[in-house]
């Protein structure tokens, strides 16, 4: 349920339209705050969200008191948290003085937002309270209506035979009874699309019961693996003309696990005499701990005159 206090003055009104992305309510909130946020940069510093109201299964309309352009007069921040304001961006900004910018304020009211959307409140309020218009100045008292803390409930990958759901939700920081941090859900799909054989086949949903949020990811695969190879017959003179073989071979092979594990092997063979193999292998979230694991192996040997070897490996936390 969405409220504002107009009592005030009498306030314009206008209507927006949204489509809801999966039936999610988070994203239709965070449409609304964005022009909301829009409206106070332009100066219209009373728009707040009066109500919202489904007009089918797909759109939403969103009741917002827009008022005339306002400039800010004195403002009370003493019903805020304190700890708020501890935050680099805005430790310098003075708003104890009689006049504060437009530009403060709307940097101010961003930086306690990402906050809360940090700590688990993606759908809380920061709205005007007490508020009154003299001279067209804005003189209110700031409020935060947080709402419920949300927790990550669960994480469903689909379809999940793709992918390894541990892998997924250490991949993307995002693990059961987490706290719900709506910068990492908006992050997915870049994430994602950073690995070469996974991609987001559509947004990810989140569904909100109570106050816990269940986060659906749809996943198709991407073709990243490959295997090459190139085998060759021919006589050898400086041998009584015996038969040659000679090649190479390319497998360049990635979560064929399921694990997000990855697999390069290079072999070639132009001569008898001479020979060179690389081997990488790369295993993420070693039995879904923190942990991965890394190797790399290559050899190259010149008939009797050479030889190189290298080996390395290493353990990475992630």
């Amino acid at each position: 349920m969405y409220e504002a206090d107009s009592s005030f003055y009498e306030l314009d009104t206008t209507v927006y339209k949204f489509p809801i992305v999966g039936y999610d309510s988070l994203y239709v909130s965070a449409d609304i705050k964005k022009v909301i946020k829009q409206l106070r940069e332009d100066s219209y510093l009373a728009a707040n969200l009066d109500g919202l109201q489904f007009i089918n299964d797909s759109l939403i309309s969103a009741k917002v008191y827009v008022g005339k352009p306002l400039v800010y007069g004195e403002l009370n921040w003493n019903g805020i948290d304190k700890s708020y304001f501890n935050d680099a961006r805005i430790r310098n900004v003075k708003l104890d003085k009689k006049e504060v910018s437009a530009d403060e304020i709307n940097l101010v009211i961003e930086v306690i937002r990402d906050q809360l959307d940090e700590k688990g409140y993606p759908l809380s309020k920061i709205y005007f309270g007490n508020q009154y218009v003299r001279n067209d100045s804005l003189f209110a008292d700031i409020e935060i209506e947080k709402g419920p803390q949300l927790r990550i409930s669960s994480l469903k990958i689909k379809p999940d035979s793709i992918i390894s759901p541990v892998f997924i939700s250490r991949f993307l920081d995002l693990k059961k009874d987490d706290i719900f941090d709506i910068n990492k859900i908006t992050s997915i799909a870049q994430q994602v699309n950073t690995l070469p054989y996974l991609q987001m086949s559509e947004s990810p949903e989140v569904k909100i019961f109570d106050d816990n949020a269940e986060i659906e990811i749809p996943l198709k695969k991407r073709n990243a693996s490959r295997f090459d190879f190139l085998i060759g017959v021919l006589p050898n003179v400086e041998n009584d003309n015996r038969l040659t073989i000679s090649g190479e071979i390319t497998a360049d092979l990635k979560n064929k696990l399921k694990q997000g594990e990855e697999l390069y092997f290079y072999f070639r063979q132009l001569k008898p005499e001479t020979q060179r193999m690389d081997v990488r292998v790369k295993y993420p979230y070693l039995l879904g701990l923190p942990f991965g694991i890394h190797g790399s192996f290559s050899l190259y040997r010149n008939g009797q005159e050479s030889r190189d070897l290298n080996a390395e490996g290493g353990i990475e936390y992630r």
